[in-house]
């Protein structure tokens, strides 16, 4: 299970410098200033991102994009999912590109959803402590 939480979430990822405003948050504000919606076409548990896909396409079509879901949310159709920019590097089928990556079901799976794996020990520690449940001696 840690294997896949520094997979899935590496240190280097969100730690910001801490002296001022830095180059990368001047390039954020920037960024949000010239962004398109990419908005759910489902109903579902969020259960993974291709994230590999998900990169391939920025990489291609040289956007950035950042996720405003994250596996194990539950979404109705039209949710924001995430917004991408420059704007005028987005056309219908980039949009439609992203949607694909999604993989949306009627469950929370332990796949990609940490707390999934989480909640689903801690219901077995429930189970197993619960009055109701006798454990016999032989």
């Amino acid at each position: 299970m840690n294997a896949s939480i520094e997979r899935l979430y590496p240190e280097e990822i969100g730690h910001a410098h801490s002296k001022g405003a830095t180059p990368v948050e001047a390039e954020l504000e920037k960024f949000h200033r010239d962004t398109a919606i990419v908005d759910t076409n489902g109903e579902g548990y969020l259960q993974g991102i291709d994230m590999s896909t998900l990169l391939s396409i920025a990489k291609s079509q040289d956007v950035t994009i950042e996720l405003r879901k994250r596996p194990g949310d539950f979404i109705t159709n039209g949710d924001l999912f995430a917004v991408v920019g420059p704007a005028n590097k987005v056309d219908e089928e980039v949009l439609h590109s992203i949607r694909e990556t999604l993989i949306i079901g009627a469950n929370r799976t332990p796949r990609q959803d940490v707390n999934c794996a989480v909640h689903e020990l801690v219901q077995v520690a429930i189970r197993v402590l619960s009055p109701g449940i006798t454990l016999s001696r032989r």
